[in-house]
């Protein structure tokens, strides 16, 4: 009854379901390794850096 009784109040939020792409760096060094034929380590470097230079800067 509970159950039933909430799911009609449920709402769905778009922009909650959004995954960060910092989520996939892992992913994104693999592919590196894959296509570039580099270690894992320097790809994941590679892909570090990207995200670094994205980032707002504070001041």
């Amino acid at each position: 009854e509970l159950l039933a009784s909430t799911l009609p109040r449920l709402r769905f939020l778009p922009a909650a379901g959004e995954l960060p792409p910092e989520l996939f760096a892992a992913e994104e060094a693999n592919r590196l390794v894959v296509t570039e034929g580099i270690p894992f380590r320097e790809a994941y470097r590679r892909v570090a850096a990207k995200f670094e230079e994205r980032k707002p800067n504070p001041e």
